[in-house]
C-alpha cells in the first residue's frame, strides 16, 4: 500500500529494505530471524572519517584540538545515543530469546538527546570554551530519533544503563588513555582541517 509510505531518509529506507529481505528469507527458507535495531551506538574506536564519521568523536576531536564544534542546522535534531557495552549486551540477549523470533526489537537507551546538547556536554567535560558553529541544514537529516524500548524491557528485562553524560565521560577517559598525545591520535585531516565555506551575502 503506497499510501503507508512517507518521506524518509535514504538511510531509513535502506534499513527497512534490509529488514524486508531478512523476513523474506525467514519465510521462504524456514530461517529463524530476529531483527535487532541498535540505536546510535557510541564508545571507544568510533570512526571519524568522511561524511559517515560519527558525531561524538568528531566533536571531541575538534574540541580537544581547539577547533570550533561544527553543527549542521540548529542542533535541535535528536538521537537515541546508546553506550556500546549496553548495545552488545542487548544484542546477545536478543540472540538467545526464542520469543523474539520473527519480531524486531530496539536496543537503545530510549532517551532523546539533541546534537546541541552533545556539543555542550563535550565542552563541559573538557572544560573548553571552543565555540559552537552552526552550518546550513544537511538535506534529508532526520529531525527526531527516539527508540521505543518497551519490547526490550518486557521480553529481555533489558535497559541501557549508561546515560549520555556518563558515556561521554567514559569515551573521554578512553581517548586520554591512548598512548602518546591523544589529540594527535584523533587527528584526521578531514575532521580537524575542514572549515565551512563562507556563505555569500
Amino acid at each position: 500500500n503506497v499510501a503507508c509510505l512517507g518521506p524518509r531518509a535514504c538511510y531509513d529506507e535502506a534499513k527497512r529494505f534490509g529488514e524486508t529481505l531478512c523476513y523474506i528469507f525467514a519465510k521462504t527458507c524456514d530461517m529463524p530471524v530476529t531483527i535487532v535495531r541498535p540505536f546510535n551506538t557510541y564508545g571507544p574506536r568510533e570512526h571519524l572519517d568522511g561524511p559517515s564519521g560519527e558525531v561524538i568523536p568528531k566533536f571531541v576531536a575538534r574540541a580537544m584540538a581547539g577547533r570550533p564544534i561544527l553543527i549542521f542546522g540548529d542542533g535541535q535534531q535528536t538521537r537515541s545515543f546508546t553506550w556500546v557495552d549496553d548495545v552488545v549486551r542487548g544484542m546477545l540477549l536478543s540472540a538467545e530469546c526464542d520469543a523474539l523470533v520473527g519480531l524486531p526489537i530496539n536496543i537503545a537507551r530510549g532517551e532523546e538527546v539533541s546534537i546541541l546538547k552533545i556539543a555542550q556536554i563535550v565542552q563541559q567535560l573538557l572544560g573548553t570554551e571552543v565555540p559552537i558553529t552552526h552550518l546550513p541544514d544537511r538535506p534529508g537529516d532526520v529531525r527526531r530519533h527516539l527508540a521505543g524500548v518497551d519490547r526490550a524491557q518486557a521480553a529481555l528485562g533489558f535497559s541501557a544503563d549508561v546515560g549520555i553524560v556518563e558515556g561521554l565521560a567514559r569515551y573521554l577517559d578512553w581517548v586520554n588513555s591512548l598512548p602518546g598525545d591523544p589529540v594527535s591520535r584523533l587527528k584526521h585531516e578531514q575532521v580537524l582541517n575542514w572549515e565551512p565555506i563562507p556563505q555569500s551575502a
